[in-house]
């Protein structure tokens, strides 16, 4: 009879769990179903101005076609970035992350070649720290960083690596207007458009910092955002990430 009654009262315990385990996977279905809408929505805009520049440049003069073709290069390069932001954000979402011994300065470089700020941007206060990490996705974090910066300030005037005890950190400043009070947590939130965005958008859905925060977290670690004063007097903001070393 007691252990009947036992049964009974973790009865309710289970029903419980069951229904937050349903109201999550609720959520993720409503996320994914809002992702897909603005994905799409989004993709159909430089797919029909792929269309109207292949038939401008098989109708326009030879000496314009190459700024034609440059525009749709853009627009290629935009696409496949926001795919590639897609692809990261569905090996989180099922936990297919490949952790291997990363040296945390050749990250940092094979994120400034593929967004293009200067080497020169790159301070390097590790010595050859190393961590275990994703190499994709930590380069992809970090390549978000740099594209922070660069849509909202221009580019990076800095990517500094640091080690703050257990854990690898790298961030990103930059000389631009710095965030609107109680922007800094907002940045953050999946489909946010910064205030200052303007017509650097692109293609950005607001994901790139969600995808970021998201990566940092996999990886034992955070993302965070600030306002900062340089020492040159210089005012602007600071994106970053710190990552567990283990």
């Amino acid at each position: 009879m007691r252990d009947r009654r036992m049964q009974f009262g973790e009865m309710p315990v289970l029903a419980h769990a069951v229904n937050e385990m349903a109201e999550r996977l609720e959520k993720q279905l409503q996320d994914q179903r809002a992702l897909l809408a603005t994905v799409s929505h989004e993709i159909r805009t430089p797919l029909a101005r792929m269309r109207l520049l292949v038939e401008f440049a098989r109708d326009e003069d030879p000496a314009k076609r190459d700024k034609q073709l440059d525009e749709l290069d853009k627009e290629i390069v935009g696409v496949d970035g926001l795919v590639s932001e897609l692809l990261a954000a569905s090996r989180l979402d099922f936990g297919a992350l490949r952790r291997t011994e990363l040296i945390a300065y050749d990250i940092a470089k094979q994120a400034l070649e593929r967004v293009g700020p200067p080497d020169a941007v790159l301070e390097d206060r590790t010595e050859g720290a190393t961590f275990l990490g994703d190499a994709t996705l930590v380069a992809r974090a970090v390549g978000n960083l740099l594209e922070n910066a660069k849509r909202h300030a221009g580019g990076a005037a800095r990517l500094r690596i640091l080690e703050r005890g257990p854990r690898i950190a790298f961030e990103v400043d930059d000389d631009g207007p710095g965030f609107a009070p109680g922007e800094e947590e907002q940045v953050f939130q999946p489909f946010y458009r910064g205030k200052n965005e303007g017509e650097n958008k692109g293609l950005s859905v607001g994901l790139g910092l969600a995808l970021v925060k998201r990566i940092a977290e996999a990886h034992g670690g955070r993302a965070y955002a600030q306002n900062r004063e340089g020492p040159d007097g210089k005012k602007g903001a600071r994106v970053g990430i710190e990552l567990a070393r283990s």
